[in-house]
């Protein structure tokens, strides 16, 4: 046996760990005001291994203050003497921090975390400082601002004039944090809980959510009516958006029947033409590759490469053209675009001229799963553009994509009014000319039993829309001569109409023999009615439910954040509050416009 060499690096290391211990002791010993607010400066040994931070302590941040920001520390020391003695006493915080909470809440920070930053940032500015420390702020002090907050957002929204005129909803099953009692004590528990998300339109504005008992469409259909009775709605209601699925939409069963049943009159069906736009290319999909083999993957040879199709490098690939150019999207539209919808947008673009940037073929296509079928359709274009000697399947697939499905997508994208819903229900009956008889063969059943938009209905509301004066004029001799032919408004069976693929314009669509009035001109007289044939119908109900789809996303951040329905809800108000004052952060003018107002 034999000693070695002295570990200098690991002897240093040790004392200083002993000098830091034996520092901490005697801080502790020694009294001292603001304790537990200083505490919140000191990071763990585990935050402090995953961080750049220096070993100071407090005290030494504060010296460091005092050294570099004197001329600061006056204006500290003036902003301080100026405020009453209730706002600044003496350790206590008392200045109220509305921004920080609303900050906190949107990019989902904690109360310790947000009471750190900002604490260290006033200490940076030298309005903290050893002499003055009345500014360090509380993780409890953050708590309490966020809590005053989403409270004072909900009492607004119940002080706030009703009005409601429509409603579009979807669900979604979440992790949701729960209370259990347990021997007396309550504990944090997780569970899955059905939130349907509620949403007014115009202006795709959270309204509330609700957890039915069940998945049964009467159920869920109780919970909306709850709802719409609460708002003082039940009169006001025209309208009702949601996807396509069987739940919602069935003529006898569905959600939107016993809405209807529940209330006593008909409402406008608003189904979202982004879920049925991607219907026809899950179904040739399946058709030609196979069907799906789990959450994440297909069984087909062409679904087993699409997982590391952005790998490849690009190649020598076929441009596909069409007759039907993509439409020029506003910058308001682009603005509103997803990373995901962007990318199909300039993948699309470059299959039709032939040339992918170096920039495109970097970028990520976006995750693989059967619930979004837009980052499938990017999977498939980057696969055909990294295959040399495609198949037939993947080429037929990536034609349909690019001349069909993406026309369509953006085409309501940019027209997202439900007065062009029977427009691009047309849109999408002319595009099939540009595919081959097998194609159209397979996506027409899917086109024609999601063609709600076709219905009469929806049909007659773009004829009044209409900036042909002569449509309008028509539309409003048939809501005229419906009403004096069929005088009561009965609930009606709401059926998708056989569609007139033949037809070259949206009127045409139908054979127009069995007529409904659209409910939201039932209350309009006739006299109002015939004004339309002077002045088109301007209505901003949207055509499809993104809204829907991005308040879900929040509602989803919420369960696994706070516990209960209260907590959530004003979580999910303070978010959105939050973005609405200020939606882009991406210089000082950004803040200043918004937060500064």
């Amino acid at each position: 046996m034999f000693m070695a060499n002295i570990d200098f690096q690991a002897t240093t290391r040790l004392q200083k760990r002993l000098q830091r211990k034996i520092e901490e002791e005697t801080r502790c010993k020694m009294p001292r005001k603001f304790s537990s607010a200083e505490s919140n400066l000191n990071l763990s040994e585990e935050e402090s291994s995953n961080s750049c931070a220096s070993d100071q302590s407090v005290d030494e941040v504060l010296h460091d203050s005092d050294d570099k920001s004197s001329s600061i520390d006056d204006v500290a020391s003036d902003d301080i003497s100026s405020r009453s003695d209730d706002d600044v006493a003496e350790g206590q915080m008392r200045i109220p921090l509305p921004n920080l909470a609303k900050v906190a809440d949107r990019y989902g920070i904690s109360d310790r975390a947000a009471a750190s930053l900002a604490t260290a940032v006033l200490i940076d500015v030298g309005f903290i400082t050893k002499q003055n420390q009345s500014f360090v702020i509380d993780k409890n002090k953050v708590h309490r601002e966020r809590l005053n907050l989403r409270k004072g957002l909900q009492r607004d929204m119940r002080q706030s004039p009703k009005g409601i005129t429509s409603i579009y909803f979807d669900g979604r099953r979440d992790t949701t944090l729960v209370k259990v009692n347990r021997s007396g004590k309550w504990y944090g528990d997780t569970t899955v809980e059905k939130h349907y998300v509620l949403v007014e339109e115009p202006g795709s504005s959270y309204l509330t959510h609700v957890t039915p008992s069940s998945g049964r469409s009467t159920d869920i259909a109780n919970s909306i009516v709850t709802v719409i009775r609460e708002q003082d709605a039940s009169d006001s209601i025209l309208a009702i958006g949601c996807d396509s699925t069987n739940a919602n939409v069935g003529s006898k069963g569905g959600v939107i029947r016993h809405l209807e049943v529940a209330l006593g009159r008909p409402l406008n069906w608003f189904i979202c033409l982004l879920h049925t736009n991607e219907l026809p290319l899950r179904h040739l999909f399946t058709t030609l590759d196979g069907p799906t083999s789990g959450a994440t993957s297909f069984s087909g040879p062409i679904g087993r490469e699409l997982h590391h199709c952005e790998l490849k490098h690009i190649a020598n690939f076929t441009k596909i053209t069409s007759q039907h150019s993509m439409p020029v999207l506003d910058e308001d539209v682009v603005a509103d675009l997803s990373c995901d919808q962007k990318y199909l947008y300039d993948i699309v673009t470059a299959i039709r001229t032939g040339v992918v940037s170096e920039n495109l073929s970097a970028r990520k296509p976006g995750p693989l799963n059967h619930s979004r079928w837009l980052t499938f359709a990017n999977r498939v274009c980057r696969l055909y553009v990294a295959t040399d000697n495609p198949s037939a399947n993947l080429c037929i697939i990536t034609h349909f994509i690019v001349t069909n499905y993406a026309a369509n997508w953006f085409n309501i994208k940019h027209n997202p009014s439900c007065t062009y819903g029977a427009r691009h229900v047309c849109h999408a009956t002319q595009l099939l000319k540009e595919l081959s008889s097998e194609t159209a063969a397979i996506v027409k059943p899917y086109i024609s039993r999601s063609a709600y938009f076709a219905h009469s209905e929806n049909i007659l509301i773009a004829m009044l829309a209409d900036s042909d004066k002569s449509i309008r004029s028509r539309a409003v001799d048939i809501i005229l001569q419906q009403r004096f032919q069929a005088p009561t408004a009965a609930i009606r069976l709401f059926k998708v109409p056989p569609i007139n693929y033949d037809a070259t314009n949206y009127v045409d669509l139908i054979n127009w023999e069995d007529i409904q009035e659209p409910p939201l001109t039932m209350k309009l007289t006739d006299d109002d009615i015939a004004k339309f044939s002077n002045e088109p119908l301007t209505l901003n109900y949207k055509n499809h439910t993104q809204g829907v789809e991005r308040c879900i996303k929040l509602v989803t951040d919420a369960s696994k954040a706070v516990y209960g329905f209260e907590a959530r809800d004003g979580f999910i108000r303070a978010r959105v509050n939050s973005r609405n004052l200020m939606p882009r952060f991406d210089s000082k003018q950004d803040y200043c416009d918004n937060f500064l107002q």
